[in-house]
């Protein structure tokens, strides 16, 4: 077990955002969270990576537990003069990062094989501002996996995004769930019970879990 969520309560001021969560989340596993706008799921991803508190309730993380965190690619500031290669190594620094830090040369052949791994290879050197959608969204995938986590969070991955690329998306996302937990935020709940093994449905508390994936 990497996660362990018990009776969580989370409040903004006096308004309860989230009530009584009760969630496990296993190792090497893919969870799905879907529900309405203003439902809580963000909340509860803040939460878990500890930039929100609890109200009520507790967050039990696994000893040693590394959590990598994606978020949309719309919320990232396409016009900073930075390089694809130059966002990924940012992974390295995690929290320990500090102003005019720089990457060891020791950890180039984990950027180059993370950047060939996710097909990035060949934009290496491009500006942030030149890429695809689908493109800027691996490229942040790909700094979150610098940090080798135990679990990838996912916030709206595919937001804004075709279909093809969409399924690229999640057909990556799928076979890095072998290695690693996988926690994706996502209204395409067709793409989440075709892909994840669990998908839970969060308004204000979990009204709805299910195991059954789309195979077809």
């Amino acid at each position: 077990m990497e996660i362990k969520i018990r009776n969580l309560s989370v409040r903004y001021g006096t308004t309860k955002v989230l009530e009584n969560i009760n969630l496990d989340i296993h190792s090497k596993s893919f969870l799905g969270i879907t529900g309405p706008n203003g439902g809580g799921k963000t909340t509860l991803l803040k939460t878990i990576l500890g930039l929100k508190q609890p109200y009520e309730g507790e967050i039990l993380k696994r000893k040693g537990l590394r959590i990598g965190y994606v978020p949309q690619h719309s919320s990232f500031d396409c016009k900073f003069p930075i390089n694809v290669t130059e966002v990924v190594s940012m992974g390295n620094f995690g929290k320990r990062m500090k102003m005019f830090a720089f990457h060891k040369k020791s950890n180039e052949c984990c950027i180059k094989k993370i950047l060939k791994e996710l097909n990035l290879y060949e934009v290496k050197n491009r500006h942030i501002g030149e890429l695809s959608g689908g493109q800027l969204q691996r490229v942040l995938i790909a700094r979150a996996l610098c940090l080798n986590p135990d679990i990838l969070i996912l916030d709206e991955p595919t937001s804004s995004l075709d279909t093809d690329t969409r399924k690229d998306i999640f057909d990556i996302l799928e076979k890095l769930s072998i290695l690693k937990s996988i926690i994706v935020v996502s209204h395409e709940k067709n793409m989440l019970k075709k892909y994840a093994d669990r998908v839970v449905c969060i308004s204000k508390t979990i009204y709805f879990d299910t195991f059954d994936r789309i195979t077809s």
